[in-house]
């Protein structure tokens, strides 16, 4: 996970701040389904490393803080329910440390990446179908619409795998975010928008994909305090990238 980040207060932009890479490791256990084809899937995180990458330096403040907050991370376990068609559901997490509850809603959204929801009807290579989702995202409930399509499908010894594309849209509805300290800015999220694309690779016989997520959004916000007023716009450039060891 990779997040670039450019902030405009007023007249005064920061420009583009990439922060390093953060690559988190998960034990998963898929528990046989039910009757109806439901199937609990157990997310367990090992570890979590944050990784310098190329650009401005990030000051060490700002690195130390990000390396506590993914050993909070470390043993964190993430419980959601898989139906046969593909869609999540009953997303609980019982966090092993003090974990940023952003963070768990990052890890939340990553899960929702892995699992590709399919249609009723039977499908072939071209198919396109859309799945429509909501979800908390730091003070904001984001609706998501994403778009796949099919590009290709292989039966193996095992199964059948398959690959596709994605679009994904995002918007939200203006919400007041109150301040969690004492002095600290309020802001009023005016709008919300996002823009992404990616491919995915998922098997037929396993309810977890690989998948390659590049997403642009933009905010627009009133910043208020007890001594100012300010227009704000936060643009984030997020890049996710998930993959499965196999034993």
């Amino acid at each position: 996970m990779r997040l670039s980040q450019r902030s405009t207060y007023g007249a005064l932009e920061t420009g583009w701040r990439v922060f390093p890479t953060l690559r988190i490791h998960f034990k998963i256990k898929v528990y046989p389904p039910t009757a109806n084809g439901q199937a609990k899937v157990e997310f367990t995180v090992k570890n979590a490393e944050v990784i310098r990458v190329k650009g401005p330096m990030v000051p060490a403040m700002t690195m130390a803080a990000l390396k506590a907050d993914a050993l909070t991370l470390k043993g964190l376990v993430l419980t959601a329910t898989v139906s046969a068609q593909g869609l999540v559901s009953n997303s609980t997490v019982k966090p092993a440390g003090k974990t940023r509850g952003d963070l768990v809603e990052d890890l939340q959204a990553t899960i929702q990446q892995l699992v590709v929801p399919l249609p009723r009807e039977p499908i072939a290579p071209g198919a396109r179908w859309t799945v429509h989702s909501s979800q908390a995202f730091n003070g904001l409930t984001v609706r998501t619409q994403t778009t796949y399509m099919l590009e290709s499908i292989k039966k193996e010894r095992q199964g059948y795998r398959a690959k596709a594309t994605v679009r994904v849209k995002q918007r939200s509805r203006p919400v007041h975010i109150k301040p969690k300290e004492k002095g600290t800015v309020r802001l009023s999220f005016q709008s919300y928008q996002a823009k992404g694309q990616g491919r995915v690779q998922f098997e037929l016989f396993s309810p977890l994909a690989q998948t390659n997520f590049d997403i642009k959004s933009k905010s627009l916000a009133v910043g208020t305090s007890k001594y100012m007023r300010q227009n704000v716009r936060l643009d984030y450039h997020l890049r996710t990238k998930t993959w499965s060891k196999k034993k």
